[in-house]
């Protein structure tokens, strides 16, 4: 039972797919950022899902989630 004000647990599924997200976020700003001034909204967009990260993301595993996305990439 929640009481008012408490979040309710987040699933693991909820979790990889907000370091999915930010990853993607990230990915898409590098790639704007070599043709320029990267705009406002997309540090808006970065910071909404960076709010979201399960506590346990660390530079590495936020690392390893990029990398996947490259690899997935890569294969498509």
């Amino acid at each position: 039972m929640l009481l008012a004000g408490q979040a309710a647990p987040r699933s693991e599924a909820a979790d990889l797919h907000a370091e999915r997200c930010y990853a993607h976020v990230m990915l898409l700003i590098e790639e704007a950022a070599e043709d320029g001034p990267v705009a406002g909204p997309s540090w808006f967009i970065r910071d909404w899902w960076e709010a979201r990260l399960p506590s346990r993301s660390t530079p590495e595993r936020k690392a390893a989630v990029r990398q996947a996305l490259l690899t997935e990439k890569a294969l498509t």
